[in-house]
């Protein structure tokens, strides 16, 4: 009896991990990688990095949210540190070999709030506006070092807004 329970435990893990792969592949068709996110900055040319959480990147209309975006790269949600170069903001989750990478030149906006957003309800969140290939999007972070690293992050991306006005 114990063998056919793990059995069939095995089965269905296998059954899940075949799904998530039609599924990342079918994404990565969807919504291939534009070639200016081809050359994210390793972790290795920085010398800070704060931990945080990845919660999601959304596609923005101008009314508003108009729903995920899972292209990119950018499907999985978790747990990571995010780091800062000369190119943009860049958050490596842990698991994962390739960062994250919005590059300085397409920040549209930055906002710092509490998040009404179920998973991260009532933490502080900075929400990073950003335009590439033709899609408007936006991305959430909530920052391990509270409020200072987060205008830190916030105060960076907004320097880099305002020296293209």
């Amino acid at each position: 009896m114990t063998i056919k329970i793990l059995l069939l435990i095995a089965a269905l893990l296998a059954i899940n991990g075949l799904v998530w792969l039609i599924i990342i592949q079918s994404v990565r068709k969807r919504y291939p990688l534009p070639e200016q996110l081809r050359d994210p900055d390793p972790p290795t040319k920085i010398t800070e990095h704060m931990s945080g959480y990845y919660l999601m990147t959304l596609r923005r209309t101008n009314g508003g949210e108009k729903g995920r975006f899972y292209g990119w790269h950018l499907l999985a949600r978790g747990n990571g540190y995010l780091y800062l170069t000369d190119r943009g903001l860049h958050f490596l989750r842990r698991g994962t070999k390739r960062p994250l990478w919005i590059p300085a030149g397409s920040f549209r906006d930055v906002n710092v709030e509490i998040s009404k957003r179920l998973k991260i309800r009532g933490r502080l969140s900075l929400e990073v506006d950003w335009e590439l290939a033709g899609y408007r999007l936006r991305s959430v972070f909530v920052l391990g070092g509270g409020v200072s690293a987060t205008r830190r992050v916030a105060d960076w991306i907004q320097m880099h807004i305002d020296q293209r006005s």
